[in-house]
């Protein structure tokens, strides 16, 4: 048991991230001076905020009319019922990525939402475009980017949003790409057959333009598109978010089996020289323990404990700490080695019960003298002529 928690941590190490939540939402919005006028791209902004909040409601928006047929979780936003695409309660995050110019992407803004009413309102009304003048519309880079970007965050899927007027300049193999973004265009190919639509929203009102808001569901989890890690410049707010151990009540805290326990985390905005400080305090009660500490400029550590007992788990590094989290820490597992010895010590206790048996029979099967050769045939008794024959020992010939 032993050597196989050890491979379970080192498979932990190295894939860290696998958060399989779909609570993020990335909306790329079209800038290009194209299309319709700026109030009904400012209501595109509103229709894509009341779609992450899973409160569209058609009587605000009389001149868009949705595709049919919808998917779900769409459908049920537009019956009515509340189905936000963002979800604090997951692993949430909400980026938000202009596409006019070629590098007009690099503009984006990420932000971990962990508070609706704290993170996203302010964060989507700061950060949405409200300039719109480019000449061009570069969206397949953008698309890209964001998938990129979501898998070095350790999503597998997430909501994408697009708002434009379907005038796009594609092609992967412009001469304005880079080399970096070629490979990432080149991947993303790979992963139109992983994304559903779910729905598309069109404006029907005078010179529309062809002006939609199409919601998607990109699952990247098979994708094999190089993870990329987000400028500090471009977030929003600097995180830590603590993956293992992930318990965040003290009464329920994560179960660890052994006296070694892998810290998993990353942060969304910091530096790549930050040094992190990882801690584990005793808070199980009743007698004095001194804390746990290493530093790590990597985004993991292990812990060795002496004492076991339930601990708080915290990580900061560039000025940000983390949400701390509990584990319980056991005894270091003896491995099954107890139970092996058991096994020999009945193995060796059944030999010797077994020796015994055997030479005790041996004994008892021990053949008896052979009579002498003038003896076996003895004398007649005088007292009788019908009296049996008998030899020396007095066994019946």
């Amino acid at each position: 048991m032993k050597p196989l928690r050890r491979i379970i941590d080192l498979l932990i190490l190295l894939f860290p991230f696998a958060a399989f939540s779909q609570s993020s939402v990335f909306i790329i919005v079209d800038v290009s001076g194209s299309g319709p006028n700026i109030n009904v791209k400012l209501e595109g902004k509103e229709i894509a905020k009341e779609l992450c909040l899973g409160r569209f409601d058609q009587s605000r928006h009389p001149l868009w009319r949705w595709q049919q047929p919808l998917a779900s979780p769409i459908q049920d936003i537009v019956n009515s019922r509340t189905t936000p695409l963002l979800d604090p309660a997951q692993d949430c995050f909400l980026g938000i990525m202009p596409a006019g110019f070629k590098n007009t992407y690099t503009r984006y803004k990420i932000q971990k939402i962990q508070n609706i009413q704290q993170d996203f309102v302010g964060f989507f009304e700061q950060r949405y475009p409200t300039s719109f003048s480019e000449r061009l519309t570069f969206i397949d880079i953008a698309r890209a980017v964001t998938a990129s970007l979501a898998k070095g965050r350790g999503l597998s899927n997430y909501y994408l949003i697009e708002i434009s007027d379907m005038g796009y300049d594609t092609g992967s193999q412009d001469p304005l790409y880079t080399k970096d973004e070629k490979e990432l265009l080149a991947h993303y190919g790979s992963v139109s057959s992983s994304t559903t639509k779910l729905g598309t929203l069109y404006y029907e009102g005078p010179d529309s333009k062809n002006y939609q808001i199409l919601v998607s569901r990109v699952n990247i989890q098979q994708l094999n598109i190089p993870a990329s890690k987000p400028a500090p410049t471009n977030v929003e707010r600097k995180t830590i978010d603590i993956v293992r151990p992930k318990s965040i009540s003290k009464n329920k805290p994560d179960d660890n089996k052994t006296t070694n326990l892998s810290v998993l985390w990353n942060c969304l905005g910091c530096l790549d020289s930050t040094l992190f400080s990882v801690r584990a305090t005793y808070v199980g009660g009743g007698k004095r323990v001194a804390p746990v500490s290493v530093k790590s400029a990597s985004s993991q550590a292990r812990l060795s404990f002496k004492e076991p007992g339930v601990y708080k788990i915290t990580v900061s590094g560039d000025g940000v700490t983390a949400k701390p989290t509990y584990v319980k820490i056991g005894k270091e597992s003896t491995g099954g080695g107890g139970g092996l010895l058991l096994l020999f010590l009945l193995a060796a206790i059944g030999g010797l019960v077994y020796y015994f048996f055997s030479r005790s029979n041996q004994v008892d099967r021990t053949p008896k003298e052979k009579p002498n050769q003038n003896q076996r045939f003895p004398r007649k008794s005088k007292n009788s002529e019908n009296e049996n024959y008998t030899d020396n020992s007095g066994e019946l010939f």
